[in-house]
């Protein structure tokens, strides 16, 4: 009889083991998509920045109906696009990702976003992004680690 309780208490200590491995990577898992879902809302307030500044007549400072200043209005600048980001040269940096600007046209801006993640401090080439297309009155989000879509979809919605 003492065999059996000692063979339960062996099977239950492993079974308690597999468990906490499982809510670990379950939790892991959980904390890779906040990161991805904070990193789309802060792309969100990037475009609606985009959008005011496109909107607003260039005598008060906006695009004039452009993003590149070809109008009558003014460049948009990377640092009026996100007042919770820490400005570093020609990026924008929060807790959650880094936000470069790379394309400028008159109709759109193209924004690419690369997830902070401690795994990849080793590595930050491997690092996960996803890019945005804004455009005068929409943005268009890529898929995880591809590029941005190209303007005549953004600008045509489909």
């Amino acid at each position: 009889m003492g065999q059996t309780k000692f063979l339960y208490v062996i099977l239950a200590i492993i079974f308690a083991g597999v468990v906490m491995v499982l809510i670990m990577n379950v939790l892991d898992q959980n904390d890779d998509d906040t990161v991805l879902r904070e990193v789309q809302l802060e792309l969100q307030q990037i475009a609606d920045a985009a959008h005011d500044h496109y909107q607003k007549p260039g005598l008060l400072g906006g695009g004039g109906k452009a993003f590149d200043g070809s109008g009558s209005g003014s460049r948009i600048r990377l640092e009026e696009l996100l007042n919770s980001a820490e400005q570093n040269g020609k990026r924008l940096e929060t807790a959650n990702g880094i936000y470069l600007l790379d394309e400028i046209s008159e109709q759109s801006i193209t924004i690419i976003a690369t997830m902070k993640d401690s795994r990849f401090e080793e590595a930050p080439e491997e690092q996960a992004f996803i890019s945005a297309r804004i455009c005068r009155d929409r943005m268009v989000l890529s898929q995880l680690n591809e590029e941005a879509p190209d303007e005549e979809e953004c600008l045509t919605g489909e």
